[in-house]
Protein backbone atom coordinates (compact mmCIF):
# COMPACT_ATOMS: atom_id res chain seq x y z
CA UNK A 1 0.00 0.00 0.00
CA UNK A 2 1.01 3.39 -0.86
CA UNK A 3 2.12 6.11 1.81
CA UNK A 4 -0.52 8.31 2.27
CA UNK A 5 1.63 11.02 2.39
CA UNK A 6 2.75 10.37 -1.76
CA UNK A 7 -1.09 10.86 -2.33
CA UNK A 8 -0.92 14.09 -0.83
CA UNK A 9 2.24 15.33 -2.24
CA UNK A 10 2.51 13.45 -5.82
CA UNK A 11 -0.79 12.22 -6.94
CA UNK A 12 -0.28 12.92 -10.65
CA UNK A 13 2.66 10.45 -10.62
CA UNK A 14 0.29 7.83 -9.06
CA UNK A 15 -2.27 9.00 -11.61
CA UNK A 16 0.40 7.86 -14.30
CA UNK A 17 0.92 4.31 -13.02
CA UNK A 18 -2.08 3.47 -12.41
CA UNK A 19 -3.05 4.41 -16.28
CA UNK A 20 0.22 1.78 -16.93
CA UNK A 21 -1.78 -0.51 -15.05
CA UNK A 22 -5.13 0.50 -17.68
CA UNK A 23 -6.76 0.63 -13.91
CA UNK A 24 -8.94 3.69 -13.57
CA UNK A 25 -7.24 6.76 -12.17
CA UNK A 26 -9.98 8.76 -10.79
CA UNK A 27 -9.28 6.58 -7.47
CA UNK A 28 -6.71 8.13 -6.73
CA UNK A 29 -8.72 11.35 -6.51
CA UNK A 30 -11.01 9.94 -4.49
CA UNK A 31 -8.20 8.84 -2.07
CA UNK A 32 -7.08 12.39 -2.30
CA UNK A 33 -10.91 13.66 -1.19
CA UNK A 34 -11.17 11.58 1.25
CA UNK A 35 -8.39 12.25 2.75
CA UNK A 36 -9.43 16.02 2.88
CA UNK A 37 -12.69 15.22 4.22
CA UNK A 38 -10.56 13.13 7.11
CA UNK A 39 -8.25 15.91 7.86
CA UNK A 40 -11.32 18.68 8.23
CA UNK A 41 -13.18 17.14 10.64
CA UNK A 42 -10.26 16.13 12.34
CA UNK A 43 -9.67 19.63 12.63
CA UNK A 44 -12.84 20.46 14.00
CA UNK A 45 -13.01 17.61 16.56
CA UNK A 46 -9.70 19.28 18.60
CA UNK A 47 -11.54 22.57 18.67
CA UNK A 48 -14.66 21.24 20.04
CA UNK A 49 -12.29 18.95 22.62
CA UNK A 50 -10.39 22.51 22.94
CA UNK A 51 -13.70 24.35 23.71
CA UNK A 52 -14.59 21.56 26.07
CA UNK A 53 -11.86 22.14 28.27
CA UNK A 54 -12.17 25.46 28.04
CA UNK A 55 -15.97 25.14 29.49
CA UNK A 56 -14.22 22.39 31.90
CA UNK A 57 -12.26 24.95 33.53
CA UNK A 58 -15.24 27.69 33.84
CA UNK A 59 -17.46 25.03 35.55
CA UNK A 60 -14.30 24.60 37.62
CA UNK A 61 -14.48 28.48 38.52
CA UNK A 62 -18.24 28.81 39.00
CA UNK A 63 -18.34 25.94 41.28
CA UNK A 64 -15.71 27.15 43.54
CA UNK A 65 -17.44 30.75 43.16
CA UNK A 66 -20.77 29.20 44.54
CA UNK A 67 -22.50 29.78 41.42
CA UNK A 68 -25.18 27.74 39.29
CA UNK A 69 -23.05 25.44 36.26
CA UNK A 70 -26.45 23.71 35.21
CA UNK A 71 -26.38 26.13 32.06
CA UNK A 72 -22.55 25.19 31.28
CA UNK A 73 -23.07 21.07 31.91
CA UNK A 74 -25.66 21.62 29.39
CA UNK A 75 -22.91 22.74 27.35
CA UNK A 76 -20.48 20.36 27.76
CA UNK A 77 -23.17 17.70 26.99
CA UNK A 78 -23.70 19.30 23.55
CA UNK A 79 -20.00 19.85 22.81
CA UNK A 80 -19.38 15.43 23.87
CA UNK A 81 -22.20 14.90 21.81
CA UNK A 82 -21.03 16.72 18.99
CA UNK A 83 -17.29 15.14 19.31
CA UNK A 84 -18.52 11.57 19.67
CA UNK A 85 -20.82 12.59 15.83
CA UNK A 86 -17.64 14.02 14.60
CA UNK A 87 -15.74 10.86 15.71
CA UNK A 88 -18.03 8.41 13.82
CA UNK A 89 -18.11 10.86 10.71
CA UNK A 90 -13.95 10.81 10.47
CA UNK A 91 -13.72 6.85 11.13
CA UNK A 92 -16.26 6.65 8.25
CA UNK A 93 -14.08 8.88 5.85
CA UNK A 94 -10.92 7.28 7.09
CA UNK A 95 -12.00 3.98 6.69
CA UNK A 96 -12.94 5.13 2.85
CA UNK A 97 -9.98 6.35 2.26
CA UNK A 98 -8.13 3.29 3.38
CA UNK A 99 -10.06 1.24 1.30
CA UNK A 100 -9.36 2.83 -2.10
CA UNK A 101 -5.97 3.17 -1.07
CA UNK A 102 -5.76 -0.41 -1.02
CA UNK A 103 -6.90 -0.16 -4.44
CA UNK A 104 -3.99 1.26 -6.00
CA UNK A 105 -1.04 -0.82 -7.09
CA UNK A 106 2.51 0.41 -6.41
CA UNK A 107 4.47 2.46 -8.81
CA UNK A 108 5.93 0.89 -11.89
CA UNK A 109 9.31 1.68 -12.21
CA UNK A 110 10.29 4.06 -15.62
CA UNK A 111 11.90 0.72 -17.00
CA UNK A 112 8.80 -1.26 -17.10
CA UNK A 113 7.96 -1.91 -21.06
CA UNK A 114 4.27 -1.30 -21.57
CA UNK A 115 2.44 -3.90 -23.54
CA UNK A 116 -1.54 -4.41 -24.05
CA UNK A 117 -1.74 -8.29 -22.59
CA UNK A 118 0.89 -9.67 -20.67
CA UNK A 119 2.50 -11.51 -23.94
CA UNK A 120 3.60 -7.63 -25.76
CA UNK A 121 5.40 -7.13 -22.28
CA UNK A 122 9.64 -7.90 -23.02
CA UNK A 123 11.58 -9.66 -20.59
CA UNK A 124 14.14 -7.77 -20.04
CA UNK A 125 16.14 -9.96 -17.76
CA UNK A 126 15.47 -13.86 -16.43
CA UNK A 127 16.89 -15.80 -13.09
CA UNK A 128 16.92 -19.51 -13.26
CA UNK A 129 14.81 -22.03 -15.72
CA UNK A 130 11.41 -20.90 -16.15
CA UNK A 131 8.59 -23.69 -15.09
CA UNK A 132 6.41 -24.82 -17.97
CA UNK A 133 2.95 -25.27 -17.07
Amino acid sequence: MLDIRLFRENPEMIRESEKKRFKDPKIVDKVVEYDKKWRHVLKEVEKLRHRRNVVSREIAKLKKSGKDVRRKIKEMRKINDEIARKDEEAKKFLLKRDELRYRVGNILHCDVNLGNTEEENKIIRAWGKAKVW
